[in-house]
């Protein structure tokens, strides 16, 4: 049983695409007292080593820079490290033994936990893969931040071992206009995604991430729905930030909390406990008044695979704003404060789409042969 974070927020931690390494450990949530009752004054005299496992739990239990619990993918990658070095004192961790385990990271086939709890290779094409670059990267960050936690903060090491990053391609997938439409149709066309079809056009016209979108509560809404509005702890950057909503987007919200009030006239339960989000679902079994755990299942990857929309994701459709607001000239400011980036740098990965003004420049040229 591995360290799980200690906060749940509704969210569903999917292991899909998670590696496993050996048998993982049983971790409290609490950092182990050591005591030094009975022991004779010589030996409390000596220098009592911190194991690592130690070590990583202490960091775990800081909470960020923004004040929140450490990730998933966090106890993820911690977990891996602590499987291999739990017991090792943090300081006899030397280059050797931390680019054997990094070189075994790197040639590992990603696996997960299938429904029954096994733990299988995730297969791709019939075949088993190797986990992504940017899957090793994360191992390579906490990685840093666990050892650099100790030296820095603890003053435990005053060496750690060097690993590299490997070089991850940029995201430039994106989406048109039309294909984000065409995406809609047809999960609207599915008996099981309408409510993803609205959610899809809904994350295109605002531009922001899955939590905003899926998990959207109503008091992160205006009155008048013209903003949604989040919390220096709600944004990935640590900011609090308002983003206007647009009339469709503002139509998609007033169908949401209308079904959801409809909802409330049919189910007792919600008429004492209330609604909290806007996009809910019906529940298979019982009406719930829950968003979506995860917008992307099996079912709707095997749908878009199918037809003609493979290696799309929900965070493609972010993208996909940027894009267009970016072809349709919109200045790189406006986009990053409409779409919340933290730094005009990330704006950066959308170079690759022609401004308009380009197009001129280029369409003048062509008028001098």
């Amino acid at each position: 049983m591995s360290l799980k974070p200690p906060y749940s927020h509704g969210h569903r931690h999917n292991e899909s695409g998670s590696l496993v390494l050996g048998k993982r450990a049983n971790l409290p949530y609490h950092d182990d007292a050591l005591s030094v009752a009975g022991i004779s004054k010589e030996k409390s005299r000596m220098k009592l080593k911190k194991t690592f496992k130690e070590v990583a739990l202490e960091y775990l239990a800081e909470p960020t820079k923004q004040n929140r619990d450490k990730s998933a993918t966090a106890y993820k990658c911690v977990n891996v490290f602590i499987d291999a070095w739990g017991d090792q004192a943090i300081e006899d961790i030397d280059d050797v033994t931390v680019a054997d385990l990094f070189r075994e990271l790197r040639t590992s086939t990603a696996k997960h936990r299938n429904k029954s709890g096994k733990v299988v290779e995730l297969l791709r094409d019939g075949k088993p893969y190797r986990i992504s670059n940017s899957t090793y990267n994360n191992y390579v960050t906490y990685y840093k931040a666990v050892f650099n936690y100790a030296r820095d903060e603890r003053h435990l090491i005053k060496y750690v071992p060097h690993v590299k990053l490997l070089k991850e391609n940029r995201r430039t997938k994106y989406l048109t206009p039309d294909q984000v439409k065409e995406l809609a149709d047809l999960f609207r066309q599915q008996s099981w995604g309408k409510l993803r079809a609205d959610l899809i056009l809904f994350s295109f016209l605002c531009g922001q991430r899955h939590e905003q979108c899926v998990h959207l509560r109503i008091d992160q809404l205006a009155p008048d729905l013209s903003y949604m509005e989040f919390s220096a702890d709600e944004t990935k950057n640590g900011k609090p930030q308002r983003i206007p909503l647009n009339a469709p987007a503002q139509d998609i919200v007033r169908k949401h909390l209308a079904y959801g009030e409809h909802l409330k006239k049919k189910c007792a339960y919600l008429q004492k406990e209330g609604v909290d989000y806007v996009f809910v679902q019906e529940g298979h079994r019982k009406i719930n008044g829950k968003p979506l755990s995860v917008f992307m299942n099996r079912h709707a990857r095997k749908l878009m695979n199918e037809n003609g929309f493979k290696g799309v994701v929900f965070h493609t459709l972010r993208h996909s704003f940027a894009s267009a607001l970016r072809a349709s000239g919109t200045a790189d400011r406006s986009i990053q404060s409409l779409g919340g980036w933290s730094s005009a740098a990330s704006m950066q990965q959308y170079s690759h789409v022609a401004k308009p003004e380009l197009l001129e420049a280029s369409n003048n040229l062509a008028k001098l042969l």
